[in-house]
């Protein structure tokens, strides 16, 4: 069914003019999928994000979240260029680069050892 009305389910982009994603049934339930211009944040742990070389998403993390560093399982798949910014805005971000096909994974772990942790899945489809 194509219906593109926000039920309010899932995660989100976590600002309203980045490019919407879409949501996929699977085994486990629906999974948030996020293409490339998409604004991640705390709230997206879980999502897959779908990329082709040379594009790329933006993640933004705040606390409890804003003091780790993404960490990634493949960086041939995936480049994470920290952004720095003239002025401290409350928050880290993080671009997230499409280098070459394959999948990656990202996590975020927060301070302590109970600390909240970010999953991301990023698929980078060759051209």
């Amino acid at each position: 069914m194509d219906d593109d009305t926000d039920t309010g389910n899932g995660p989100t982009t976590g600002t309203e003019d980045a490019p919407e994603g879409t949501s996929e049934a699977t085994a486990g339930g629906t999974q948030q999928v996020l293409t490339a211009g998409a604004l991640l944040t705390n709230g997206d742990s879980g999502a897959v994000v779908r990329l082709a070389p040379g594009e790329e998403v933006v993640l933004r993390l705040t606390p409890p979240l804003q003091g780790g560093t993404p960490q990634v399982s493949d960086a041939e798949v995936l480049e994470v260029v920290p952004v720095q910014h003239f002025a401290d805005p409350g928050y880290a971000e993080f671009e997230l680069l499409a280098q070459a096909a394959g999948r990656a994974r990202v996590e975020v772990r927060g301070a302590g050892a109970d600390g909240p942790v970010l999953l991301l899945l990023v698929e980078v489809q060759g051209r």
